[in-house]
């Protein structure tokens, strides 16, 4: 039972029902709080990985009269404790400061959290929240265990994190097969790993990249491409897009979106891949044959990525080495060069971005 009078040294494990009984493990002694380390988190599985916390324990005030058994509670702060030691004893003596110099610091982590997911790996986000069934009723929250837990997406995120460290069964494979079974066709390639990419076009999507005609009247001619950070949940997720201007709708419209776990050449290559072959596989249908004419009809507006470059390149070398091109990959390598364009807007944010940079730009 915590007694809030911590003594010594020494290391202990509460569980966070203990911890929310104990008053957050609240202590009768003057301490000033240190603040927390940016570094950890309280939905960490392991304590070293926790969100840590620490306080410093300013010990007491005495008289230095022997015969005075007076003792006073020091303010937390040494400005405070100053101003204290000004004052004279009740006794008329003088008071001095008697410092602990001890420090505890306290690691928050999940391990409640995981062990719940671990037990119940079926439960929903949103039953975690309002709280699990139970042979009596729902269990307790496990917003109890942590404050950020209110969030049910956050719920959601950490839950998946505990499932993929333990290697438990997730319901995301099951997921994408039921949307693949839902919609088919629509996912035209997949790849899942350290490279995970997903590519979906649609068949009208496709019928946009392949034109029989060049629009003279406005600079909408080709493919632009783009990743978009931000649009998953996952911090490194992109969606990435190649689309082509709609003359029947007067818009652009997507030709071909990813969703891509990363931004590496492999990602690139991947996408722009899928985008030559859904191409190709168009043309045939419609009895053409895709050629380099085609390409340079379409030119490739990019960001100044060097792995969204490089990965365009190499898609193009292979999709030309599978259809047993004559010309040498140095060749080929020029060719797809010369249908890459950079897109100003990037390069104007780009140029405003280093200008910013003083200690690279002097004003």
């Amino acid at each position: 039972e915590w007694d809030r009078w911590p003594d010594g040294h020494f290391e202990r494990d509460f569980s966070w029902q203990e911890f929310h009984v104990s008053g957050e493990l609240a202590v009768n002694w003057a301490c000033e709080p240190l603040g927390g380390s940016k570094r950890g988190s309280d939905t960490a599985a392991e304590w070293p990985n926790g969100k840590r916390t620490g306080r410093r324990c300013r010990g007491i005030i005495r008289c230095t009269n022997t015969v005075c058994s007076i003792i006073v509670r020091p303010q937390t702060r040494m400005k405070g404790i100053q101003k204290q030691l000004i004052e004279f004893c009740r006794c008329g003596g003088k008071l001095v400061h008697v410092d602990c110099g001890i420090v505890s610091y306290l690691y928050s982590f999940a391990e409640g959290f995981t062990r719940i997911v671990e037990d119940y790996p079926t439960v929903g986000p949103l039953s975690l929240l309002v709280g699990r069934p139970g042979l009596h009723g729902p269990e307790a929250s496990v917003a109890e265990i942590s404050s950020v837990l209110f969030n049910k997406d956050r719920i959601k995120s950490e839950r998946r994190a505990v499932k993929h460290r333990g290697n438990l069964p997730t319901s995301e494979v099951a997921e994408f097969a039921q949307f693949e079974k839902d919609f088919p066709g629509f996912v035209i390639f997949s790849q899942f790993g350290a490279v995970t990419v997903i590519v979906m076009q649609t068949p009208f999507m496709v019928s946009q990249l392949v034109k029989n005609h060049v629009i003279l009247r406005d600079a909408v001619n080709g493919i632009v491409s783009d990743g978009a950070h931000g649009y998953f949940m996952e911090r490194t997720a992109l969606l990435l897009m190649s689309s082509s201007y709609c003359v029947d709708l007067d818009c652009w419209v997507p030709g071909i979106m990813s969703y891509a776990n990363g931004a590496t050449q492999e990602h690139f290559f991947l996408h722009f891949i899928s985008l030559f072959e859904s191409m190709a596989q168009y043309a045939e249908k419609q009895g053409k044959k895709l050629t380099d004419a085609a390409f340079k009809n379409l030119p490739q507006v990019v960001d100044f990525s060097e792995a969204e470059r490089s990965g365009f390149v190499e898609a193009f070398v292979v999709f030309w080495r599978r259809r047993k091109d004559p010309r040498t990959d140095e060749e080929l390598t020029k060719a797809a060069g010369s249908m890459l364009k950079g897109c100003q807007e990037h390069y104007r944010a780009q140029v405003n971005r280093i200008k910013k940079i003083s200690a690279v730009v002097h004003p």
